[in-house]
């Protein structure tokens, strides 16, 4: 269990904030319990208000992956369309999904998006690297029909 350095409430031991007043749980040693610390006055304890908890949350909230939205949309253009039109949906969600507070959603969204623009580049690079290969051949083989069609 860990103890809220400020108020002294048992938590947890995966919680992040205390379960009574909020405070980040991070900073706190497991090891040793806390001692809570006697409020201001004897008679109420200062709780923060909802506000107050909220801003915590958002200033140790992770920074919002990227969302690869304009290497999506030229992959759809450029190079393969359903592979293009997977990282446009993937990246439209990412950022929908971190602003809900669904911080693992949005990571997933934007790997996601990010690995159906690699997938569409690669597709048509490959498919560019068959297509020359193809004509380099039907060349020679162009130049060898001429050349046995001689004797």
């Amino acid at each position: 269990m860990i103890h809220c350095n400020r108020c002294g409430e048992p938590n947890n031991d995966y919680a992040r904030f205390c379960s009574r007043c909020g405070t980040s749980l991070i900073a706190n040693d497991s090891s040793e319990p806390a001692s809570p610390q006697q409020p201001e006055s004897q008679g109420q304890s200062k709780t923060p208000s909802l506000n107050e908890i909220q801003q915590k949350m958002y200033e140790q909230r992770a920074q919002m992956p990227d969302t690869y939205l304009w290497q999506s949309i030229v992959v759809t253009i450029l190079c393969c369309l359903p592979l293009g039109i997977g990282a446009l949906i993937n990246s439209t969600q990412v950022e929908s999904r971190f602003m809900r507070g669904d911080i693992v959603g949005a990571q997933n969204a934007s790997r996601y998006a990010k690995n159906f623009c690699i997938a569409s580049l690669v597709s048509v690079l490959v498919i560019a690297v068959i297509y020359w290969i193809l004509i380099l051949f039907g060349i020679f083989a162009g130049g060898f029909n001429e050349i046995f069609n001689q004797y």
